[in-house]
């Protein structure tokens, strides 16, 4: 895929180009941080017991884990690193959980490289729970995108 058409049929790239589509679940009110490299946002689809889980994603378009460039795949956990510390201390949670898939047979269903940052609660069963998963309106991700916001300015 080039980058044209990427940014066409990508809902990240959508996202990333800041446009808000009615293709696309995400909101650019879900962003809390963008920077030349990246962009995190609060994820449209939420499980039970682990409200408020973001994805982080490189702005320009790499498929998955096998053709990110380094530099961009350094930048992306290196910024859910230190959400890490800051969603534990904000969501007052017991963990982090970081999730990464490739390709659909390894769970990935978005064609863009991204990490996705969970809160984790003792016996949250986010894995047993994960078909579960539904997407929530804008205004409760709000909530969440401004309380992350705040401590990247």
């Amino acid at each position: 895929m080039d980058q044209m058409e990427s940014a066409s049929s990508c809902p990240f790239c959508v996202l990333a180009g800041g446009v808000d589509s009615f293709h696309v679940e995400s909101r650019q009110s879900d962003i809390f941080y963008r920077d030349d490299n990246i962009i995190a946002f609060i994820s449209a689809g939420w499980w039970p017991n682990n409200p408020g889980s973001v994805l982080i994603i490189p702005k320009t378009h790499h498929h998955n884990i096998y053709n990110i460039p380094k530099t961009l795949y350094d930048a992306v956990n290196e910024f859910g690193r230190r959400l890490a510390v800051i969603m534990k201390r904000e969501y007052e949670c017991d963990g982090i959980s970081f999730r990464q898939h490739n390709e659909a047979a390894g769970g990935q269903s978005v064609e863009h490289s991204h990490l996705w940052v969970f809160p984790r609660y003792q016996n949250d069963r986010l894995y047993q729970l994960y078909a579960e998963g539904a997407v929530v309106p804008v205004e409760m991700r709000n909530q969440y995108a401004r309380r992350l916001e705040k401590h990247f300015q």
